[in-house]
């Protein structure tokens, strides 16, 4: 067998060697080859036009760079699904979520967690699987030293729960200084089986290889047996490389493999199937034959956005699916979909595994400028197919995509739209990409996906991704309205209740509340059963012993065999016959001795027809001359006038009360009786008269009264020149206004005088001002 030349292994350095079975030089010879591939007639199964029926779920990021430990180039990433909980591990690390994204545990250094203790430290390529029948999940990694003596060390939980109890194994690889690359791992009928290719002191490819490790004594954390056979050719002549364990296989008896062609493979076609019964017994392993597919070469080297290169590797088989017995894989490809070749995701079903294999439908997902690589598969329980894979062009940082086909579509199409899983972030600056990534399928009608992208910050990270192909079954809703109602005890309402088919339901619906009712309180639905389309009055009924509160009703409808069945809730509240009070204005400003009078409007709440008498307190009461209600009290509801008739100044707070029985309710309004006053004004403020003038200046005086001031105001004036000057109001006292004449004599001395007008009422006094020049 032809080795291949090594370009140097970083050791336990960050990046790790891809190794290509003939050699870096066949692959760089067969990605040129690819490069000038004539354009293909037609592009078969891209498909993607169909209703979309895949429905995509949760996504969260899983490992970054950031946390592996190693920093490694590249992830070569893994997933496991289980009820409840997801395992996921890269080179090295591992995480446990829920099937919610609640981080469990982790990041987790993987290769102290798988260590042993031995010489071996260098921990690559890792793994995981969830077993259903047993409950139990798998991971492990291979191990190996600078001398590529190698192991493969696998840890089994010891029971559903992935954060607990964990057995831990260590199985040699047979022969010193043999490297087992590219390790991959999945449970299958009585054991794990594990298939990688073996390289003499990590250089130069002897043949692939696959192991079983008895499963039964290494999940009751006992002492386990291993066995492995030596593959030989594949169905195209060539050494059978990179066999792909199948997942899923849990109706038949044996475990199966493929492999795709990948040997100087500037154009191959071959896919071989392989076939191990009974490791543990009479062990068989056999070829069981190949099927041609659309002529394939390596995948060329995919762009990105901003510049570089991202390197596929080589066209070996990536992930293998088992389904009612077919098995579906898939791999990266160099395809020519008219424009000029680009790596592209091929896939492919293979039936009668157990004698001649055949071909039951092929695809490539390929287009124009766009490059597909890395890709994974898997089939759900119903057999529809979903595959996902790396994506990148010149415009496009590395991302992830999918589409899906269902089990009835016509064959060699994925019918349902390419769908951007998760989009790049950043330019992965030409590194290491991949080597893989997994699907698998939950069994309850979920697949997972975990794979590679390029992530801002971090250069990779890795995407956790949920996608549901099961074409939904046949269902309805329940809708109730209005949400809530009152009712006042002894009264009844109703509600609405609707149906609504989904997806071609069509029985009809039978209701009935399921809540624990409140004495007094029946309901009954009419009509009951429902056609979907159709509604039904619920009609609630309370007595007089009700007690007062709010009581929730559940309303479930059900299909007559009991499943599916829904609920919808609603509320009733049962209330207390009550009333409210409301005051206009809120507050008043009234002269003493003036009337006030208020608007008090009674509201009847809950079907209230009590008497409500009125009153009013406050202080000080006695300040008020007289108060009244007209009328004095209200029934049921209606509005009753509060007079006020003041003569004491001062702001009142006088709180408005509504009494019937027990009931109360209260409002407080102000009322404010000024003190009062005047002000005093002169106009004009200033004249100027001349000596023995015969005009006097004259000043009006205007007394202003505020707060229902009636009083006479007396007068008075100072700072009046002498010389025998007068000054005299003309009324004084007056009540409104009067007039102050000043008249200088001759002797009145030339000047400028300020005059200071009083006026006085009792109390009360104020002043204005004015000024007077005297001239000549």
């Amino acid at each position: 067998m032809r080795g291949h030349e090594d370009r140097g292994d970083r050791g336990d350095g960050a990046e790790r060697r891809f190794r290509h079975p003939a050699g870096d030089d066949d692959l760089e010879r067969g990605k040129q080859d690819a490069d000038a591939l004539p354009p293909s007639a037609a592009v078969p199964g891209t498909g993607g036009s169909g209703p979309e029926i895949a429905t995509p779920g949760l996504g969260w990021d899983g490992i970054s760079k950031g946390e592996s430990f190693c920093g490694c180039l590249p992830p070569d990433g893994a997933i496991a699904a289980g009820p409840n909980n997801l395992v996921v591990v890269v080179n090295t690390a591992l995480k446990v979520f829920t099937k919610t994204g609640t981080l469990l545990a982790g990041p987790i250094n993987l290769a102290s967690f798988l260590a042993r203790g031995s010489s071996l430290t260098i921990a690559t390529d890792p793994f995981a699987d969830y077993d259903p029948v047993a409950n139990r999940f798998m991971l492990g990694a291979l191990f190996r030293d600078l001398s590529y003596n190698s192991a493969v060390n696998i840890a089994v939980s010891g029971s559903g729960d992935p954060t607990a109890t964990w057995y831990v194994y260590s199985f040699p690889v047979a022969g010193a200084n043999n490297l087992l690359d590219f390790p991959h791992a999945t449970n299958g009928p009585g054991a794990i089986y594990l298939a990688g290719n073996v390289f003499a002191s990590g250089l130069l490819f002897t043949g692939a290889r696959v192991y079983a490790y008895d499963k039964s004594a290494m999940y009751a954390g006992a002492v386990a047996s291993f066995t492995y056979w030596d593959v030989g050719l594949n169905a195209a002549g060539n050494p059978g490389d990179t066999l792909s364990p199948a997942h899923g296989v849990t109706g038949a008896p044996a475990m199966y493999f493929i492999s795709a062609d990948n040997f100087y493979c500037s154009k191959c076609s071959t896919i071989s199937v392989f076939k191990w019964s009974d490791p543990f017994g009479l062990s068989s392993f056999t070829l069981q034959g190949g099927v041609s597919v659309t002529p394939y070469g390596q995948p060329p080297n995919a762009p990105e956005l901003g510049g570089g290169t991202v390197v596929t590797n080589d066209a070996r088989n990536l992930e293998t699916y088992w389904s009612n017995g077919t098995l579906y894989g898939a791999h990266a490809i160099g395809f020519n979909p008219g424009s000029g070749t680009v790596a592209s995701a091929q896939w492919y079903q293979i039936g009668t595994l157990d004698t001649a294999p055949a071909l039951v439908q092929e695809g490539i997902v390929a287009s124009n400028g766009q490059h597909r690589y890395f890709p994974t598969i898997a089939v759900d329980g119903s057999g529809d197919a979903f595959l996902a894979y790396s994506y990148s062009s010149s415009s496009d940082y590395v991302g992830i995509r999918y589409t899906a086909r269902l089990a009835n579509d016509p064959l060699g199409t994925m019918t349902q739209p390419e769908t951007v899983m998760k989009a790049g972030e950043a330019n992965a600056n030409g590194s290491r990409w991949g080597d893989y990534g997994i699907a698998v399928s939950d069994g309850s009608g979920t697949i997972w996906n975990f794979l590679e992208y390029a992530k801002a910050g971090s250069l990779w990270g890795t995407w956790v991704g949920s996608v549901s192909l099961m074409s939904p079954a046949p269902d309805f809703t329940i809708g109730a309205t209005p949400a809530s109602r009152t009712v006042v005890a002894g009264a009844g309402t109703t509600y609405s209740v609707a149906i609504t088919g989904l997806d071609g339901y069509s029985n009809a619906v039978t209701l009935s509340v399921t809540s624990v009712l409140p004495a007094g309180v029946s309901a009954s639905f009419g009509p009951n059963p429902v056609a979907p389309g159709g509604s039904s009055t619920l009609t609630v009924s309370t007595t007089g012993t009700t007690s007062a509160g709010s009581y929730p009703i559940t309303i479930k409808g059900a299909d007559p065999s009991g499943s599916p069945s829904h609920t919808t809730s609603v509320t009733l509240v049962v209330a207390v016959p009550d009333f409210t009070i409301d005051v206009t204005p809120t507050a008043e400003t009234r002269n003493q001795g003036a009337a006030a009078s208020y608007t008090v409007t009674i509201g009847a709440l809950n079907r209230f027809t009590g008497t409500v008498g009125l009153s009013v307190s406050g202080e000080p009461l006695d300040s008020i001359s007289t108060v009244s209600f007209s009328p004095p009290s209200v029934s049921g509801s209606g509005t009753s006038t509060l007079s006020l008739t003041t003569f004491t100044s001062g702001t009142y707070s006088l709180v408005i009360t509504g009494t019937s029985g027990a009931l109360g309710h209260s409002k407080t309004v102000t009322l404010t009786v000024p003190t009062p006053n005047f002000t005093l004004t002169a106009s004009p403020t200033f004249q100027s008269v001349s000596r023995g003038a015969r005009q006097p200046a004259n000043y009006t005086i205007t007394v202003t009264p505020t707060g229902g001031f009636s009083g006479a105001v007396s007068f008075s004036v100072s700072g009046v020149p002498g010389g025998g000057t007068t000054a005299v109001f003309v009324l004084n006292p007056a009540t409104g206004r009067t007039t102050l004449t000043v008249t200088p004599t001759l002797r009145t001395p030339r000047g400028t005088y300020g005059l200071t007008i009083r006026g006085t009422n009792g109390a009360l006094s104020h002043t204005a001002s004015v000024t007077l020049r005297v001239t000549r």
